[in-house]
């Protein structure tokens, strides 16, 4: 066992001799060639080669080679390569290898200890407890053995409108992507290999030419079809083809909502990547209500080859499934979803931010392949303001430095370019006359309206929508009404096979021109295609509005004087305390248009108004806009680093947060239909199909309520031993209406409630 580097080992096989396990050197000699390809991507060849070779040396420690016969003693084998980076290379280059190399396995750390407080292992910790264990190693390895190559370079970065250290930190969690997923690949082969199994990677993506091809044939359906929405819609999608020759960069989409910019900017998208030969379009929904949605209508578009559609949200903790199953894990798409091997990629806001500034290996196994992109970024607007300033940041980076296309692509587009990102060139040309083009409702603002008054205008009105702030709105105004023909409720209360159920019997009713009348949480805002003639909206954000107007005449149905969206104040019990600067800047606009100063309260000149007064607003609670739009100061953690590269990631990744940790899934066997997913997740050894099977039957709730629930039996943990809390089931059914989905009255729940959708 007192081998030296050519006869050590990376992984053992249980049951089979020596010589069938994996050479280390050959391992270090894959990864560090896989790494080097993925990196190459953004300029990184050699830092990623570098790292791979590096990642797994310190296994050569015979303290590692005894756990690999059976020694359970502890072996930090990451933190000796790490310790070895920084002892072959500069300074800031050592760093950077080390922070990747510590961390493939447990994470990115902080470097150091923020303020004496941080109480985790810091990097500079782990890497002072290996230096004295890796002058013995190189005597082992010999000499000629230890090729760190030393030729690693930091790539030509150009610079963004931000900090430096904002922009290496970006670049180490490249690298560690590039690594981790290098590190996981090269290690599923040989055990696939070694133990006859198939390849994870069998399933064939088609190319993106093809998908435009599917794509082009699609839409040549709609060439000569009649109709003003339609001819319309023809002349957005050719105006934003045409530019798709455009060099990479930023882009802006600004389309009123209905004018078919779901499937302009993948047009867009498809054909820009193609012309630029790109890797894969990346799509990104606000919320995960809508990523089904807009999932479906692009697998109807891209017809044969809409298997090649990946779609990445989760309900449920992705490292515990994934560490549940090991090397085990055989389904293809599953490592898809784990590093976004696909060419069209649908994925929430929530998703992709939080990748970009996690320090976890699992979430940042896909970053690598976000490189070389077009990224959609569907309702821009969306990304919460407490963390605009580094969101906008990361998006400047990509364009910059990883050769990434971004497209804007919403109805309400807010003004980035004040806040850094440059460069946004409008693909829409004239938005002003657009808006005009495809006005369609008319708008006002009612005052206060009790719910008393809010459930008489309702039953006043045969086909109505109202749109509510919270879910607890939604549910106590519902009760109000739910008597009258045609009454219908739509929140995050019901899982998502509930609300598509309950979608299609509105649009059933509207088509039918049967009563139709529906409560509804701001959920239904997010590209729900229905077409009302009177929406009711809660004061919101002037952004939430426009988007509620487009529930309104959709289909250009109605004369304009009978489609109204009429904006109240609710009573102050279900105000939303988040909105509020949102509401009073909007209301604002209303006086403004009042009083002639602006043309239309929907229009670009409106919306521009808007974001500016909303970011100076929200500025002045701080020391100026861009601190208050950077609430939990990442920029400045990242930049007072920049001296000694001992970043602060997992401090970085705590903070950025789009959802607090306050919401936890709980699984609902709506109508049975969850029946297979839930015996699959119980008897199958591993979970990763169930648990996207059970994705559609999940309702999030706060977390002292599940735990309440559970404390009344009315709830239970699925194969607890296994994977503790992850997989919550509602057994008490009662607590789920079919009107309304789930509901409880204990006041402990009540103050987290009113801040959902």
């Amino acid at each position: 066992m007192d081998s030296g580097f050519d006869t050590s080992y990376a992984h053992s096989i249980d049951g089979k001799p020596e010589r069938d396990w994996e050479l280390l050197k050959n391992h270090l000699s894959r990864v560090a060639e896989q790494a080097a390809a993925f990196a190459d991507k953004f300029g990184s060849g050699s830092l990623g080669r570098t790292a791979g070779w590096l990642h797994d040396w310190g296994k050569l420690d015979p303290a590692f080679q005894r756990r690999l016969h059976g020694d359970s003693r502890p072996c930090d084998h990451a933190a000796q390569g790490a310790a070895l980076a920084m002892q072959n290379h500069p300074k800031h280059i050592g760093r950077i290898l080390a922070a990747v190399v510590a961390g493939h396995h447990a994470g990115l750390s902080d470097g150091v200890a923020l303020n004496g407080t941080n109480p985790s292992r810091t990097l500079e910790d782990r890497i002072r407890e290996a230096e004295s264990r890796v002058s013995a190693l190189k005597i082992r390895a010999g000499r000629d053995k230890i090729d760190v190559q030393s030729d690693a370079q930091l790539p030509p970065m150009r610079p963004t409108t931000g900090s430096y250290g904002f922009g290496i930190g970006f670049l180490i969690r490249f690298l560690f992507s590039a690594l981790v997923d290098a590190d996981r690949l090269a290690t599923e082969a040989f055990y696939n290999e070694a133990e006859s199994r198939p390849s994870v990677r069998r399933f064939e993506w088609a190319e993106l030419s093809d998908l435009k091809g599917a794509l082009d044939k699609y839409l040549d359906g709609f060439v000569g079809k009649t109709g003003e929405l339609n001819v319309r819609r023809a002349k957005i999608f050719q105006a934003v083809r045409d530019q798709s020759d455009l060099d990479k960069g930023v882009f802006s989409l600004a389309v009123p909502t209905g004018g078919g910019k779901t499937l302009a900017s993948l047009a867009f998208a498809l054909d820009h990547a193609v012309q630029h030969n790109l890797d894969r379009v990346i799509v990104v929904i606000p919320f995960t209500s809508v990523v089904e949605q807009t999932a479906a209508v692009y697998r109807q578009a891209l017809k044969p080859h809409d298997g090649s559609v990946l779609e990445h949200h989760s309900a449920f903790d992705e490292e515990v499934s994934i560490r549940t199953e090991g090397r085990e894990i055989t389904e293809s798409l599953r490592l898809a979803t784990q590093n976004w091997d696909a060419p069209l990629v649908i994925t929430t806001a929530v998703q992709f931010f939080e990748s970009l500034f996690s320090n976890r290996p699992a979430k940042c196994r896909k970053l690598h392949n976000i490189a070389n992109s077009v990224i959609v970024l569907d309702e821009a607007q969306i990304m919460p303001l407490d963390l605009l300033c580094p969101a906008v940041r990361a998006l400047d980076e990509l364009a910059c430095n990883y050769g990434c296309s971004i497209v804007l692509s919403t109805a309400t587009q807010p003004p980035l370019e004040t806040l850094g990102l440059r460069n946004v060139r409008h693909l829409i040309a004239d938005a002003s006359r657009l808006a005009a083009d495809m006005q369609r409702v008319t708008v006002g603002h009612a005052g206060r309206w009790s719910d008393e008054d809010l459930a008489s205008q309702i039953a006043a009105a045969d086909r109505v929508l109202a749109i509510v702030n919270t879910r607890a709105h939604a549910r106590a105004l519902f009760r109000a009404v739910r008597d009258l023909p045609g009454a219908r409720h739509l929140s995050t209360c019901m899982c998502a096979a509930h609300r598509l159920q309950v979608l299609e019997e509105i649009r059933d009713d509207l088509a039918h021109e049967r009563p139709c009348r529906v409560v509804s949480t701001s959920l239904i805002e997010a590209g729900v295609d229905v077409d009302f003639g009177l929406v009711l909206r809660a004061e919101a954000g002037l952004d939430q509005i426009v988007q509620a107007a487009g529930r309104c005449n959709r289909e250009f149905k109605h004369p304009l004087e009978n489609s109204q969206v009429i904006v109240f104040e609710p009573d102050d019990e279900h105000k939303l305390k988040v909105l509020r600067i949102n509401a009073e800047v909007a209301h604002d606009i209303f006086a403004e248009v009042a009083a002639g100063r602006l043309r239309d309260v929907l229009g670009p000149e409106a919306m521009t108004r808007y974001f500016s007064e909303l970011y100076f607003r929200k500025g002045n609670g701080r020391n100026g806009s861009q601190t208050a739009l950077d609430a939990k100061d990442i920029l400045e953690l990242m930049e007072t680093r920049v001296g000694d590269c001992w970043f602060p990631f997992e401090t970085v990744a705590a903070r950025f947060r789009m959802i607090e940790d306050t919401m936890v899934p709980l699984i609902v066997n709506w109508r049975g239909e969850a029946d297979d997913a839930l015996q699959q997740l119980v008897h199958a050894p591993f979970p990763g199909t169930a648990a996207r099977g059970l994705q559609r039957y999940v309702v999030n709730v706060p977390i002292k309520a599940r735990a309440e629930l559970m404390k009344r039996g009315a709830a239970s943990m699925i194969r607890k031993e296994k994977f503790g809390d992850q997989f919550v089931q509602l057994d008490d059914m009662a607590l789920y209406r079919e009107d309304s989905g789930l509901d409880w009255t204990d006041p402990t729940f009540m103050t987290a409630e009113t801040l959902l959708i």
